[in-house]
């Protein structure tokens, strides 16, 4: 592979593993509520009649629900600025040289030796009281982290953070990584349709497009793909259960009660 090549690749890496982190942490967990769909009336009795094909491929009416809720709900926190990382960077190098200046005085050395005392540890316990007591070595903690931000900060000249639109995409490709788990099929067109009725999807995604981007997130995105799907999962067989903002889930039944 030439240089090049080995180059792009290695930001490609590491700008997928950078938005799988990121993607991963959005995934709500059975203790936060999801929002409802909103289907309009003219729309519930075709998104029950696509809803009941996939119930009869094999998918489970709580957990299709409840993937179609967390396509709904999931938002995936924006990444910084590199402006505003960049002002980190320089408030943490400020403090830490301000907290070294005091230090020089030892001025809470009675404080220090508190901390160590109520543990029952003393330097022979520990090679570097430091990582055992890092309170008792601020300013080098904080440019340590100053370090990490400004490597981050080099990253993003390279255009290594992902954009944005490819964290929203989680929100189209939720349920097809359910279903496909459910009926070993994506049913990407029923998918597809059951998100434009619920409005879940602004405008209406093509199916053939749903399934090149699901395909492209399981693979690029290996680790919020499997949060996905474990927790989908876990709703499935009976172990979980999601309630919505408004109390406990909406099912394809209480929709059609609104006719």
């Amino acid at each position: 592979m030439k240089q090049d090549e080995a180059s792009t690749a290695n930001l490609r890496k590491q700008k997928c593993e950078m938005a799988d982190s990121a993607i991963a942490m959005a995934v709500p967990s059975n203790g936060e509520p999801l929002e409802r769909l909103k289907v309009r009336r003219s729309d519930l009795r075709t998104f029950r009649t696509t809803f009941e094909e996939l119930l009869l491929k094999g998918c489970d009416h709580k957990a299709l629900m409840t993937a179609l809720c967390m396509a709904n709900t999931m938002w995936v926190r924006p990444l910084p600025t590199a402006r505003r990382v960049k002002a980190s960077v320089k408030r943490m190098r400020e403090l830490a040289e301000e907290i070294a200046e005091l230090e020089k005085t030892q001025f809470h050395i009675l404080q220090q030796r508190q901390v160590v005392k109520e543990t029952g540890l003393g330097p022979e316990d520990v090679d570097d009281l430091s990582l055992a007591f890092p309170q008792l070595a601020l300013p080098n903690w904080l440019q340590k982290g100053a370090q990490m931000y400004e490597d981050w900060l080099k990253m993003a000249r390279q255009k290594v953070p992902p954009r944005p639109e490819l964290l929203r995409r989680v929100r189209r490709v939720c349920p097809v990584i359910y279903v496909k788990w459910a009926t070993r099929q994506p049913f990407c067109e029923r998918v597809a349709k059951l998100l434009d009725l619920g409005g879940v999807t602004p405008t209406p995604i093509d199916a053939q497009q749903l399934s090149r981007e699901t395909l492209a997130f399981e693979a690029d995105y290996p680790f919020a793909a499997g949060c996905i799907r474990t927790n989908l999962a876990l709703v499935h067989q009976r172990e979980w259960t999601y309630q919505t903002t408004g109390g406990r889930l909406l099912t394809a039944t209480d929709l059609l009660r609104q006719l």
